[in-house]
């Protein structure tokens, strides 16, 4: 009898380790980490740059906007995005990185290290603007928690602040575009909010981890966008770069083109012209703009 149960509790053991082999691990979701506010400053900016509501290499410098009047400027007064705005279309974007960094010689670019954040800040970063960002890129509907059980442990290439080449900017949009181009006739109405500079990294590297049980639609969210083979561009966004599923509710995303962090939106002073540049800042005439687009980095 003795025999009889003890070979029972052996089987009972090996069918019991034969399971857990079996089962697919779960993704380990750091509890502990909090969520803080995410703005220019933690990216060394001053108050007048804000976080880019976009993590994608357009939106960048030159995206123009047109609110009405006495309104904020969000994407619903969009009327081009920076490559959009030169008339390039997306699959004709250049391909070289200097000439891609450059906006083809309308930004002035700078020189920048490498952008270090704390364990918090990368995960307020994924879950406030990275992966929300990326849902609107691959067309998620619905609502998705991306706060709760979800942790994003993220890697910033080098970063280069680029402001937009004022003499450029007015060439082109007082003597090259026609009247009818929404963008010239924005200028010439002065309505114009531009994003005059940026701050963008070389890549972005981001592991993200998502309790299944916990949080079963930000799995399915990530699970549908990791079954393109390459990032799909959005609305005048592209975002040129591969998220893989790597099973248990753990992602890789990899994009090895610049990334928009941050921006500074400024508002034409007056119709028709930029005004008289200021010595010390090309676009110091322009008035500042500081609504945030996204109220959730707080």
């Amino acid at each position: 009898m003795k025999s009889a149960t003890k070979d029972y509790w052996l089987h009972g053991l090996v069918l019991m380790v034969a399971l857990c082999v079996a089962c697919p691990k779960r993704a380990n979701v750091n509890p502990t980490k909090t969520l803080v506010p995410i703005e220019a400053a933690t990216f060394g900016l001053s108050n007048s740059y804000q976080v880019s509501p976009y993590p994608v290499d357009n939106f960048g410098i030159l995206t123009a906007y047109k609110p009405p009047q006495g309104e904020r400027w969000d994407e619903s007064n969009e009327i081009c995005a920076t490559w959009s705005c030169l008339g390039v279309d997306a699959n004709k974007v250049p391909t070289d990185p200097n000439e891609r960094l450059s906006v083809s010689g309308f930004a002035d670019t700078g020189t920048g290290g490498t952008i270090s954040l704390s364990d918090d800040q990368q995960n307020s970063f994924g879950v406030k603007l990275l992966l929300p960002g990326l849902a609107k890129l691959v067309d998620i509907k619905g609502n998705v928690d991306w706060k709760s059980h979800v942790t994003v442990n993220l890697q910033l290439g080098n970063a280069t602040k680029r402001v937009l080449n004022r003499i450029k900017a007015y060439n082109y949009m007082k003597n090259t575009l026609q009247p009818g181009n929404p963008l010239k006739d924005a200028f010439d109405q002065g309505q114009l909010v531009i994003l005059v500079a940026d701050l963008v990294v070389d890549s972005l590297d981001a592991t993200i981890k998502v309790d299944k049980d916990l949080n079963a639609g930000a799995d399915a969210a990530l699970s549908k966008a990791a079954e393109s083979q390459q990032l799909p561009v959005g609305k005048d966004a592209s975002l040129s770069g591969k998220l893989e599923n790597k099973g248990g509710g753990s992602y890789h995303l990899e994009v090895k083109n610049p990334v928009v962090i941050a921006v500074l939106p400024k508002q034409q002073p007056s119709a028709g012209t930029l005004g008289p540049p200021s010595p010390s800042d090309p676009w110091g005439d322009w008035k500042q703009v500081l609504v945030p687009l996204h109220r959730d980095l707080q």
